[in-house]
This record gives C-alpha cells, sequence and structure tokens, in this order.
C-alpha cells in the first residue's frame, strides 16, 4: 500500500527530474546561439596578394588563397613562394589564375595546400565554399572549353563572391549566388574581361556593398616597366554613388557589422612580399 507521502515524494523526484532537463536543453540551445551569433560577429582578414588573388582568414584562423597566378607569364611580376594556406581555390585553368598547374609550370608551393577546382559544395572549417558553374569571357580559354567557376564564400556571416575570368552574369549564376556583400570583379581600364555594360549587371544584380577590383595591370611591379597587351591599369568605379575607398596597404579586417551603409569601391595595395620592379 503507497501512502500519501510516497506519492509527495515521488512527484517531487518526477518533478525534479523534469525541471533539469529543462534546464539541460535551455543550456544547449543558449551555448549554440551563443557559438552562432560569435561566428556571425566574427572578423575576416582579406589580404590581397596581386591581379586576381586574394587571402581570406577567417575568425577561427582557417586561410584560403584564391587564383594564384604563375610568376613572369604574361604578367611580369613574382608570386610569393610557400605563402601558409589551408587550401588554394581556383576558378579556371589558366596561367595567370592557377598558378601555371594547367601548363605544367612549378606552382609556387614546395608542398602545395589542397587544391578546390571543381563545382559544388565544401566545408572547410568554419568556411563555406560553394562552385557555381559560369563561362570564362570572350574566346578565351578554348582549350578547356571555357570552364570558369564563380566561387561564393560564407565566412562569418559574410557572403564574398569572386568572379574569376567570367563573361557576362545569366540567370543560373544569378540565381546560384544571389546577393552578397563583397565582390571581386575585374576592373582593368581595357575591360579585358567584362565590357563595362557587363559588369554593370553583375553589380546590379548581386548588389554588393563592396565592390574589390582586380585583375589589372600593376606597373610599379611590371618588371619590363608597361603593362602586358590586352591588360592596363585599374579603372574607375562604374556607378557614380559609389565611395573610393585606399586601403593604403594589402590586408584589411572586416565584419558583418562593419560593412559600409552605400557602396564603396575598395583599393588595395599589391602585397609587400612581391619584388617591386626597378624601372619605378
Amino acid at each position: 500500500m503507497i501512502n500519501g507521502e510516497d506519492v509527495v515524494i515521488n512527484e517531487l523526484k518526477l518533478g525534479i527530474k523534469s525541471l533539469f532537463k529543462k534546464v539541460f536543453f535551455i543550456c544547449v540551445i543558449f551555448t549554440n546561439l551563443t557559438l552562432f551569433v560569435h561566428s556571425q560577429e566574427g572578423e575576416v582578414t582579406i589580404e590581397y596578394i596581386a591581379h586576381a588573388s586574394f587571402r581570406i582568414t577567417s575568425p577561427e584562423g582557417t586561410q584560403i588563397i584564391i587564383d594564384p597566378y604563375a610568376s613572369d607569364v604574361w604578367i611580369g611580376y613574382d608570386y610569393p613562394k610557400n605563402l601558409t594556406a589551408n587550401a588554394l581555390v581556383i576558378t579556371h585553368p589558366h596561367y595567370d589564375h592557377d598558378g601555371g598547374d594547367y601548363r605544367g609550370l612549378k606552382m609556387p608551393w614546395d608542398n602545395t595546400p589542397k587544391q578546390y577546382r571543381q563545382i559544388g559544395t565544401y566545408q572547410l572549417a568554419d568556411m563555406t565554399l560553394k562552385g557555381v558553374p559560369g563561362k570564362h569571357a570572350g574566346n578565351f580559354g578554348k582549350e578547356f572549353g571555357q570552364k570558369n567557376i564563380i566561387w561564393l564564400i560564407e565566412v562569418a556571416g559574410l557572403r564574398i563572391a569572386h568572379l574569376g575570368d567570367n563573361g557576362p552574369i545569366t540567370d543560373q549564376v544569378r540565381n546560384a549566388i544571389g546577393t552578397v556583400d563583397i565582390l571581386m570583379m575585374p576592373a582593368d581600364g581595357d575591360q579585358h574581361i567584362l565590357k563595362n555594360s557587363e559588369a554593370i549587371e553583375f553589380l546590379d544584380a548581386l548588389k554588393p556593398k563592396i565592390q574589390i577590383p582586380m585583375h589589372y595591370c600593376i606597373e610599379e611591379l611590371e618588371k619590363s616597366g608597361k603593362c602586358p597587351g590586352g591588360l592596363l591599369p585599374i579603372a574607375d568605379p562604374l556607378k557614380t554613388n559609389t565611395k573610393i575607398n585606399n586601403i593604403g596597404g594589402d590586408t584589411i579586417t572586416i565584419s558583418k557589422a562593419s560593412l559600409p551603409l552605400n557602396s564603396e569601391y575598395w583599393i588595395f595595395q599589391p602585397s609587400s612580399l612581391i619584388t617591386r620592379s626597378d624601372n619605378q
């Protein structure tokens, strides 16, 4: 026979057990929410190497290098040797974007990092890499089927897109990428890759707060003292309401919270690790 005191004790035990479960559940939610907020608020470092190559470092220290170029092939300057990175992200197999690997040239690493060269979505620690299929601009790249991958990097709440040598935007690309915070896009005065009208279509579709120009001649690095054929120095912003922000170096740190309210055009200095020409 169960007396009233036993019933009260059992109910009390059940109540305490249920309370502990609820407290544990709340703690798990709070911990996950804290980790999520931390990942969203972390700072990302963007470092310009030169040409179309960048190194991006996540809040956890994960590093990728996009589109290393082959030293002294077409563009007359060196690529720094053995730059630290967890992985290389390659848009297409031209020598000024894949370190010369497609041509059988020695890449600038003693031990080449892991490489991402195919379309798809990949998780690299606290970075998500999404390779979207595109097409190389103009008539270039027919030897490899005009393959070009537009890379979308999602890190610490930021969405960063690198166009490589992509031609005009398509509905497929527009839908696959969506809007971005930062857009790395070709911008030389010769319109070597994108015509101005085509570049504006990318800006209108992806709506970046920050444009980072790339793939232009950097005369101070050219050993010949002049730009190679078909490539001119950096072009001006295409939209009159875009503020020019001269970074004054090769590296900057940014977070989702520190994005500018209005469109900016960030001009980096090339990496200090690259040998400067004696012709300047």
